[in-house]
């Protein structure tokens, strides 16, 4: 039994027990997930434990090999788990993702944008730069009038011929296809054209 990977084991020697804990048992997963966590073979024992257990229910994968638990082997053979690494902390994960501070595009918009995705405080330059940004996109946005929707004369004046008869939102909406969104700017328009 030596012959193989299995003679490179960290296991090897081990009371066998420590890998089949019990359902509550956390300590002992722990202590069974560190021994292979430093094993130089864990890659092989894994292969090995999924090509036995092909197909098998995940109550029937029993123990931990590979530094996996049986759930995670089957979830690791359906595709749901991702890796066959051990389970990362989140922080861990987020620290390694993260991009290092030079990275950062600093006194820019992106920049301010790149500090809050890594929730980090934003330094001046940055919000400067994003502020700035901010106030001349909507200058430039309400100026040019973009956000409203401009319909064609002729619906435009359907609609308005509906809402003078009375006809709520909703059946101008129904009848014209107009934004009901639109159909309430129109409203509002016409109740103070009517006010002055």
């Amino acid at each position: 039994m030596t012959a193989g990977w299995e003679g490179k084991a960290a296991c090897r020697g081990l009371n066998p027990a420590l890998f089949y804990p019990d359902v509550n048992h956390a300590d002992q997963v722990k202590r069974a997930r560190a021994v292979c966590a430093e094993c130089p073979v864990r890659r092989a024992c894994l292969t090995e434990a999924m090509r036995a257990e092909e197909k098998l229910r995940p109550s029937a994968r029993e123990g931990i090999r590979g530094g996996l638990t049986g759930r995670e082997r089957y979830l690791l053979e359906r595709g749901a788990l991702k890796s066959a690494r051990r389970p990362v902390s989140k922080a861990r994960a987020s620290a390694s993702k993260r991009p290092l501070p030079f990275d950062r595009e600093h006194g820019t918009p992106r920049g301010a944008r790149q500090h809050w995705k890594y929730d980090e405080p934003v330094c001046d330059a940055c919000r400067d730069a994003y502020n700035a940004w901010q106030s001349t996109h909507r200058a430039n946005w309400e100026t040019s009038g973009c956000h409203r929707a401009v319909l064609p004369e002729d619906l435009r004046r359907r609609v308005e011929e509906l809402l003078r008869a009375g006809h709520s939102d909703r059946s101008v909406h129904r009848e014209t296809g107009v934004a009901r969104g639109t159909i309430a700017r129109y409203r509002r328009e016409l109740s103070k054209r009517a006010a002055v």
